[in-house]
Parts: structure tokens; C-alpha cells; sequence
């Protein structure tokens, strides 16, 4: 039986607007206001301890999933606000290109929470039979990527 639909869509002023990521087996909803920036076409680059995204004259430590990225040559990456890294900034390597949504209360569901690198909340958004969850940045004890 199809769904009943809204005459008049919710105000998007009360939504919660976020950018849907998916990061190797990770699917991400990060609000929009901690995205600095997505860059297409990116390098990552590969050191023994870490890795990292060249942006403006900084090295952005670079993951992908729960771990440090391997080498990419153009690829998609997202970066987010982590003030708990010295360059405030952490990249996030894409699958593909990031989505945007304004996702209204009810349109949540309830999630499992990210693995410990991740602060994250017990509430995802479906999107294609994805539950993209509630995401806001990384944890203060984490090391850098």
C-alpha cells in the first residue's frame, strides 16, 4: 500500500541539515555546519605512521572507515571540523560524492552508535536502504589518522 504523502513539506528551518558520506563500509550523517569543504579529485598521500590530504599549506590526517586511508589518487574526500587535531581539520575519503539532507525528527531512526573513533549518536537516516548515522565529529582520545 503506498505511503500517504504531506500536502505541505515540513519548514526546513527546523530540519537537520547534513551531509550523507560513505566512507569504505561507514555511512556518515554529519551536519552540515561541521563540513569545511568537499575536495574532488584528491590525492591522498601514504607515510609509515599516518596519512594525509595536502589543503592550502596543511597536511590533513586522512581516513577512510574506522582507519587511516591507503594511498588515493583523485578521490573524494570530506573535510570536517576536529578541533582535537592539531590542524583542526580531518579528511574523510568518499566512496563517492557526498549527498546533502534535511532530515525533520520524525524522519530519524533509531541506530547502533559508530566505533569508538567516531562521537556519534544512537539515531541514523535511511536513504536508498542506508542508515546514514548521526555523526559529529571524532572522540578527544583518538590519535591522529
Amino acid at each position: 500500500m503506498p505511503k500517504p504523502f504531506r500536502l505541505y513539506g515540513s519548514s526546513l528551518s527546523n530540519a537537520t541539515k547534513v551531509v550523507l558520506i560513505e566512507s569504505d563500509q561507514l555511512f556518515l550523517a554529519i551536519p552540515a555546519n561541521r563540513v569545511r569543504e568537499v575536495l574532488i579529485a584528491a590525492d591522498v598521500h601514504q607515510q609509515p605512521d599516518h596519512s594525509f590530504t595536502k589543503y592550502q599549506d596543511l597536511q590533513i590526517p586522512t581516513i577512510l572507515g574506522n582507519k587511516p586511508s591507503p594511498s588515493l589518487t583523485a578521490v573524494t574526500v570530506a573535510l570536517i571540523y576536529a578541533e582535537v587535531l592539531k590542524s583542526g581539520l580531518l579528511a574523510i575519503a568518499c566512496n563517492q560524492l557526498p549527498g546533502l539532507a534535511a532530515v525533520h525528527g520524525e524522519d530519524w531512526q533509531t541506530a547502533p552508535l559508530l566505533p569508538a573513533i567516531w562521537q556519534s549518536e544512537p539515531r541514523g537516516y535511511n536513504k536508498n536502504d542506508k542508515i546514514y548515522i548521526y555523526t559529529t565529529g571524532i572522540n578527544r582520545a583518538t590519535k591522529a589518522a
